[in-house]
């Protein structure tokens, strides 16, 4: 999803399905602060009404992602967390 105001990109964030009832967040941004949370108010009252579950792609290097682990509270419990190792 994708929000636009006079031909400027606000904020995006890709879906995607990853299973029966589970849609998954992937990459996202914004070009205003802000902008994100407000495009993904709006996403997940769409995805409510469409899907039982939610997950989400959240890179410990992109800012972004992480804010949107923290705002949303996703259970740590349910976390999968991968780790590189350099070899």
């Amino acid at each position: 999803m994708i929000t636009i105001k006079k031909n400027e990109i606000l904020a995006y964030e890709f879906l995607f399905e990853d299973a029966t009832n589970l849609v998954t967040l992937g990459w996202n941004g914004q070009n205003l602060s802000g902008e994100l949370n407000k495009l993904q108010n709006i996403q997940f009252q769409w995805i409510k009404e469409r899907y039982e579950f939610i997950g989400g792609e959240f890179d410990s290097t992109d800012e972004l992602a992480i804010e949107t682990s923290k705002n949303w509270k996703f259970p740590k419990e349910k976390r999968y967390e991968t780790f590189l190792k350099m070899l």
